[in-house]
């Protein structure tokens, strides 16, 4: 059998009153090693049995690997209408200003580009998105896709001192909002360059009172560490352009450990890109892996980033979760693409090791309830085109770029990715 069509998936979801087969020639859950030549077998919305297949029934395999689908650690949404990224990605102070500039030519709320990307996920097999929220007016495009979980992080920015109050008033209406199916929510100071410390601390205390996450971007660019260090460089100049540098803001000789010492003290925090953390910024991770470091790869390599430090804190104990970041920064929200990136560097994790790192490991990090492809749990994944005859030549398929999303099942419904 080769590729299913429209109508091959049309016929699967009229059948959604019985039971069905999908026969795939690897199931690859995350941690376990790849079954080859695997019935899955779906009754409703749940996995009633993974089996092999017969000999005789060799021809109704699918050429794919079926994978649950995934979990995007770090999107901001908003920019999802981009068709390429914004430029120039260097200095990382003019790629801000194109970002401002974009915000200021386009609806503030965002929507049509959230409504745009949560629809892009959702053909690329993602399931959950972290995605940072810029207004309150935002949320409202969260319910246009089902199927994808939003955990909706408020962003706040706010360098001046007598802008705190307005951005915790902020922070509190976001936290206050009625619980509502498929949408969480948390709290983003933005980044150390864009929020007081005191707003920061205060911050982190309210996340603490309503127990939330918070996600931050810190040590991203090399600007930002001389910015902390001793009130220097790019970001100087760029806070001056906005009217809004001072210097008695950060104290002297700042480093992004002072902010992973706050975040450490939630039950769960995300430290976002993490590009530059010293020596023993990482070792601290390693000792608190519930402050988890989201990697967006592909977002790292736009910027021309000197090599990211995942493999070391995945090595030494720590949380590493991955993210897509923004069209802004990235061709497209493609999770499943950041984890070839991945696959394709040199001495890498296998794939069912990179396959937790979007998957169970994001789960257990924000406390969601992620579960593989087994009897009894959701019939939830993704289908991707790949033939491989062996583990050894799967491991290498997967990384190719005809390796991509085919359909995704999604609570026993599949759906193309065309």
């Amino acid at each position: 059998m080769r590729i299913p069509g429209d109508e091959w998936i049309s016929d699967w979801n009229a059948a959604a009153d019985r039971e069905r087969s999908l026969c795939v020639a690897w199931l690859m859950n995350p941690g376990d090693p790849p079954r080859q030549n695997v019935r899955l077998t779906v009754c409703g919305t749940l996995v009633s049995e993974t089996t092999g297949v017969a000999d005789d029934e060799q021809s109704d395999v699918i050429p794919c690997v079926l994978i649950p689908r995934l979990m995007n650690a770090h999107t901001h949404l908003e920019f999802s209408d981009l068709r390429k990224p914004l430029q120039p990605a260097e200095p990382f102070t003019d790629w801000i200003r194109a970002v401002i500039h974009y915000r200021r030519d386009h609806a503030p709320d965002g929507v049509s580009g959230i409504r745009r990307g949560l629809g892009e996920c959702a053909r690329n097999g993602t399931s959950f998105v972290g995605e940072i929220t810029t207004t309150a007016e935002s949320e409202a495009a969260y319910h246009s896709e089902a199927g994808v979980d939003v955990l909706s992080f408020r962003e706040l920015i706010g360098f001046l001192p007598e802008q705190i109050d307005s951005q915790l008033a902020a922070a509190s209406a976001h936290l206050a909002k009625d619980a509502e199916p498929g949408i969480s929510r948390g709290l983003s100071p933005h980044a150390p360059y864009s929020v007081h410390p005191d707003l920061f601390a205060a911050a982190v205390e309210l996340a603490a009172l309503h127990d939330v996450p918070v996600a931050m971007h810190l040590a991203e660019t090399r600007d930002e560490l001389q910015l902390l260090q001793n009130g220097t460089g790019r970001f100087v100049d760029f806070l001056r352009e906005l009217g809004i540098w001072r210097p008695d803001v950060i104290a002297a000789d700042s480093a992004p450990l002072r902010y992973l010492e706050k975040l450490s003290h939630l039950r769960a925090s995300l430290v976002v890109h993490g590009n530059h953390l010293s020596d023993n910024e990482l070792r601290f991770l390693c000792r608190n892996p519930h402050v988890a470091t989201v990697y967006c790869p592909r977002t790292h390599g736009y910027f021309g980033h000197t090599l990211h430090p995942w493999k070391k804190l995945v090595a030494g104990g720590a949380t590493v979760l991955i993210g897509t970041d923004s069209r802004a920064s990235n061709p497209d929200l493609s999770l499943w693409k950041e984890l070839q990136h991945l696959a394709r560097l040199p001495d890498t994790l296998p794939w069912p090791r990179l396959l937790q790192l979007a998957t169970t490991v994001p789960s257990a990090a924000l406390q969601r309830n992620h579960q593989p492809l087994r009897a009894g749990n959701p019939a939830d994944g993704v289908l991707i085109a790949c033939e491989a005859d062996s583990e050894g030549q799967l491991n290498s398929a997967l990384a190719e770029p005809s390796s991509q999303p085919i359909a995704v099942l999604c609570h026993g419904t599949l759906t193309s990715s065309a």
